[in-house]
């Protein structure tokens, strides 16, 4: 595979199903150098939770899943090799609590120093449906 920009990528993943358990190992070579990535996932009590780790030494855990009528999201990534400042990981974490007896009234609190599937910053939420 050449991209845009000149980069050549060949290299391979596969998915293995272990019980509840799915493993996905991969490996690739760009531009001469060698890639290789391992995760698992699996359904524990209704909740997903992954993990993994990769040859750039940037390990990844996320737990999603229910607790009654609340979603709880947790999700953290190294993205950095160092692991010796706060600012070196991304870290997500929230609750969202669908009020019964409404049509998609929600409260929610999280925190997250990354822009991804909550907003940056420290933040507490309601939002109606009508």
């Amino acid at each position: 595979f050449a991209s845009m920009d000149g980069t050549q990528e060949s290299g391979v993943s596969a998915t293995m199903p272990l019980g509840n358990l799915n493993l996905t190992v991969s490996s690739s070579t760009v531009d001469g150098g060698s890639f290789w990535g391992a995760s698992v996932a699996t359904t524990v009590a209704g909740y997903s939770v992954s993990a993994g780790t990769d040859s750039n030494e940037d390990s990844q855990f996320k737990i999603t899943g229910p607790m009654g009528p609340v979603a709880l999201h947790i999700e953290w990534d190294s993205s950095e090799a160092a692991l010796t400042d706060a600012d070196d990981n991304e870290i997500e974490a929230g609750v969202t609590y669908s009020v019964p007896g409404t049509k998609g009234t929600t409260i929610s609190a999280s925190y997250s120093n990354t822009d991804d599937d909550f907003d940056a910053g420290t933040q507490v939420k309601m939002a109606f449906s009508f």
